[in-house]
């Protein structure tokens, strides 16, 4: 859609924050505190509900979140089985180095590359292995720099960053759109950014400003509308939930 391609086509997506509130932390997943309705509303579910006009202008889907919380996500496999992406290490004078091992499962064929984090030892800011809910691309967090690799040629298909090596930041939470077209992330440090896969840059990048310190690693919760009309952070810090809303804003 024209109108669509304008939008993502701007440096920075303009976005105003429509809703934010603190809530105590939910005893349910936070996946299912947040749900979008068949008349475009979406119902926020934190012991009372609550229903949120977010402005969408046609029927979509949310995004669905591929890396949450500090697991280890060592190993991801195309939606076939063919193709799997896994993380190596090893020791290296005092140093982890890390490694992605690529396979083809009906060629035998193997790839290898070496990611930048070098930590001393094993460490929980190691990288991680996803795939894109659409598998057209694996997706490597190498320490708060996303990596995306084309699932059967593990080809470089973008690189952007979310949080800062080195430091006490780290993603925690990952999402992507059904059609793999965006990502969305959040950091401890609560950063969003949108990332657009085709264009192969950072569409718009917002911190959070609630009254909340740092987000803990988990639970944490982001999600974008496929459209890219609305943006949602779900982060807790201090057993406090925090929900923010971000709503497109259309300069045509």
């Amino acid at each position: 859609m024209l109108i669509l391609r304008l939008r993502l086509g701007a440096l920075r997506m303009p976005y105003k924050q429509v809703f934010a509130h603190l809530y105590p932390q939910a005893d349910r997943l936070l996946e299912e505190c947040v749900s979008l309705l068949a008349d475009g509303r979406l119902n926020i579910d934190c012991g009372a509900a609550e229903q949120i006009d977010i402005g969408l202008t046609e029927s979509v889907s949310l995004s669905k979140v591929v890396m949450a919380g500090n697991r280890a996500y060592r190993r991801a496999f195309s939606p076939d089985g063919r193709y799997q992406l896994e993380l190596d290490f090893y020791e290296h004078s005092g140093l982890t180095e890390y490694w992605l091992i690529h396979t083809d499962a009906a060629t035998g064929r193997v790839r290898r590359a070496k990611l930048n984090t070098e930590l001393p030892g094993l460490s929980l800011a190691a990288p991680r292995i996803t795939i894109a809910p659409g598998g057209s691309y694996f997706i490597v967090d190498d320490s708060g720099v996303l990596r995306l690799y084309s699932t059967a040629h593990m080809a470089d298909v973008g690189v952007f960053q979310v949080a800062f090596p080195n430091t006490e930041n780290t993603v925690i939470a990952l999402a992507a759109t059904p059609d793999d077209r965006l990502i969305v992330a959040l950091s401890m440090w609560k950063d969003i950014v949108l990332y657009d896969v085709g264009q192969r840059r950072v569409v718009f990048v917002r911190q959070i400003r609630d009254s909340l310190g740092w987000y803990d690693s988990q639970p944490a919760h982001i999600l974008i509308t496929q459209n890219a009309e609305a943006i949602v952070s779900l982060g807790v810090s201090d057993s406090t939930l925090s929900i923010n809303i971000f709503q497109f804003l259309s300069l045509i």
